[in-house]
């Protein structure tokens, strides 16, 4: 958890065996000052006496003082905010708040309450999300938002739902403006830090079910200034305005315009459905509760039989969420598991480091049977305390979700070796590193514009993209044209055909309207051979293109083998080299990178995966209708059985 420690002995009394703290929050207006009271209470008759508070800590070096237990305390600007904004003006209110109710300077304390942070907020009678005050706009235009974005909604939802503000029938639709005006609000609102905090997925997915199953179920309620938002009203005003959390949308064009198209701006249907982070967190409660609810089923028991399989697929659904401390990365996640038996030595510990979490957890994931894929995650920096092969749950990377479930076989042959510092795992070589380029550098803060700026008429989106776009493929092209291969296509069509199959289908790649393979060898060619002329169309494609290539490749780093196969290295901190070995890990769907270690013929160190998923994605190979996939990876592995190597990676 966040490490905010302005706590002392005067203000937090040690706790005794199964005691938590509540805080006691003094009735008061807006302008009067802060009083709060700590109150130690039984955990075991704690259940449904206090209301648990999820919130974003904010700067902890931006405070402003209020009175706690007859003492002047700091917090921080966000939670000042919060507690004059939740107070009642004649009743006081008994909250849980972990900056609060937790001594900060207590690491064992710290450990201890991380531990049951899971059922704090079960068993809260309410969870209140404090979204921030209205700054910088005012309620009139929050109202007003929120009831564009419902209105086509808003008869559907029970008339105890609603706030008293959007009450009401309402028998048109927005306007093109109207619509636009309410996206970007919810767009500001998606920007702001609750939505960025890994710690908010716990506090608000371990709420239990009470009816039909939607997150609104789960007594939580979002409150932005003095507006109280139920979690449906929340949960379709972002969905209708189908935005991702990142950048808002782009809008198609009609051929004969380049203003956006009225008719497809009204169609919801027309643009790609990005996940915003409350979807991603409603996402993570729905698996779990039906988990909960139906532990026998057989297709949720096959993917998250063991506390292992959960905490990986967690981790790989949570990788857009943003820690204060890189040891929460996993903490964060502990309480979510069904079954919270995990080994003596995982459970919660501030005094280790964040090198030994990460050990410790990956091989615990890796005996259990979560999926060799997870090796992907690695974040290339070697040399570190850790071994080469372990992850870095901070990488910010999407991550194919059910890749963490099952390996490719039931039975791969990994041993773990040196207590448990080396890692002994059968490949299949594909090619030797011969050629390296550059290190993809296109996106820069200076350079980079949504392109969304120009479909909204505002200033015109940068040609850097396009042009840095440009020069890199043809960078690229030359590395490829140079080994000669037996191929019947030319350098430039095997580079298009293999980055249109890696951008679609590798991890979870937001589309971006770049899913036609017609449109991407256009795009492709009319840039690099700087055709003039072109119609506005294939002019946009290319603008698309370019910018799907600066996202989706930013930081990695394109190779060629001696054999004439190639790829992008994502790594981002170190680039491959020749004599790297490229190859297949048995079980493992993706391709890895491979360096040898020293002068030792069978000890080798993990410069990273490779971009490029293999064509044989596990979440496929379950139904029976892909069990060619199934048959081509059995397959490439016998076919080639003299060529598998037994590896040891350190």
């Amino acid at each position: 958890m966040e490490s905010f420690r302005p706590s002392s002995s005067s203000t937090h009394q040690p706790l005794q065996l199964n005691e938590i703290r509540t805080v006691i929050l003094h009735p008061g207006s807006l302008s009067d000052p802060v009083n709060c009271t700590l109150e130690h209470i039984n955990f075991e008759e704690a259940p449904n006496t206090y209301v648990a508070l999820s919130y974003s800590w904010g700067d902890p070096n931006q405070t402003l003082n209020i009175n706690l237990n007859g003492y002047t305390y700091p917090v921080t600007l966000n939670l000042h905010s919060a507690l004059i904004h939740l107070r009642d003006t004649k009743e006081p209110c008994r909250l849980w708040i972990d900056s609060l109710c937790i001594n900060q300077q207590d690491l064992a304390e710290r450990s201890a309450q991380v531990a049951r942070m899971r059922d704090i907020y079960t068993f809260a009678h309410w969870v209140t999300v404090w979204l921030g005050d209205y700054a910088p706009h005012t309620e009139e235009d929050w109202l007003r938002a929120f009831k564009l974005m419902t209105m086509n909604r808003i008869s559907r939802f029970p008339p105890d739902v609603l706030p008293p503000e959007l009450d009401g029938d309402v028998k048109t639709s927005p306007t093109l403006e109207e619509r636009r005006y309410g996206e970007l609000m919810m767009y500001s609102l998606l920007a702001r830090p609750w939505f960025h905090r890994m710690w908010v997925i716990q506090e608000v997915a371990v709420r239990p079910t009470t009816g039909c199953g939607d997150i609104g179920d789960k007594n939580v309620c979002f409150v932005l200034g003095r507006l109280h938002l139920p979690s449906e009203l929340l949960s379709v005003s972002l969905l209708e305005a189908s935005i991702g959390g990142d950048e808002l949308y782009q809008p198609k064009r009609s051929k004969a315009s380049s203003q956006p198209d009225p008719k497809k701006m009204n169609n919801l249907s027309y643009r790609p459905q990005k996940r915003h982070r409350l979807n991603e967190i409603e996402q993570i409660w729905k698996s779990r509760s039906n988990l909960l609810k139906d532990p026998t089923n057989e297709d949720l028991a096959l993917l998250f039989k063991y506390p292992a399989q959960q905490l990986a697929d967690y981790l790989s659904r949570s990788t857009r969420f943003q820690v204060t401390d890189p040891k929460d990365r996993i903490f964060a996640l502990l309480g979510l598991l069904v079954e919270t038996q995990t080994p003596a030595q995982l459970r919660p510990g501030y005094a280790k480091s964040v090198d030994q979490i990460y050990w410790e957890y990956t091989v615990w994931m890796l005996k259990s049977g979560v999926h060799l894929d997870m090796l992907s995650w690695r974040s290339g920096q070697l040399g570190g305390a850790s071994p080469s092969w372990v992850p870095d749950f901070q990488t910010r990377r999407a991550i194919r979700r059910e890749a963490t479930a099952q390996n490719l076989e039931q039975d791969v042959s990994i041993r773990f070796l040196d207590g448990n510092r080396k890692l002994e795992i059968d490949i299949l070589p594909i090619g030797t590193v011969s050629k390296v380029g550059a290190r993809c550098e296109i996106l820069t803060t200076s350079r980079r514009r949504p392109l969304w700026a120009s479909a909204v008429g505002e200033a015109k989106a940068s040609d850097a993209p396009l042009e840095e776009s440009k020069r890199y493929l043809l960078e690229c092209e030359h590395l490829v044209s140079g080994v000669a291969v037996a191929s019947k296509f030319s350098a430039r069509r095997r580079l298009i055909k293999h980055l249109y199959f890696s951008y679609n289908t590798y991890e979870l790649n937001d589309n971006r309207g770049m899913c036609d393979p017609i449109t991407c060898n256009k795009a492709h060619e009319a840039m690099l051979d700087g055709q003039q002329n072109i119609e506005e169309d294939v002019e946009m494609s290319c603008r698309q293109y370019a910018e799907m290539i600066a996202d989706a490749f930013n930081g990695f780093t394109f190779f060629v083998c001696d054999n004439g196969e190639f790829e992008f290295c994502t790594n981002t901190s170190t680039a491959p080299e020749p004599g790297d070995l490229y190859c297949y890990f048995r079980g493992s769907t993706r391709k890895y990178l491979l360096r040898r270690r020293g002068s030792s013929d069978d000890e080798w160190l993990m410069v990273r995966d490779a971009y490029t998923a293999a064509t044989f994605m596990s979440e496929g190979l379950r139904s029976s209708s892909d069990w060619d996939e199934k048959v081509r990876y059995t397959r490439l592995w016998e076919d080639n059985k003299d060529r598998i190597m037994k590896v040891i990676v350190c």
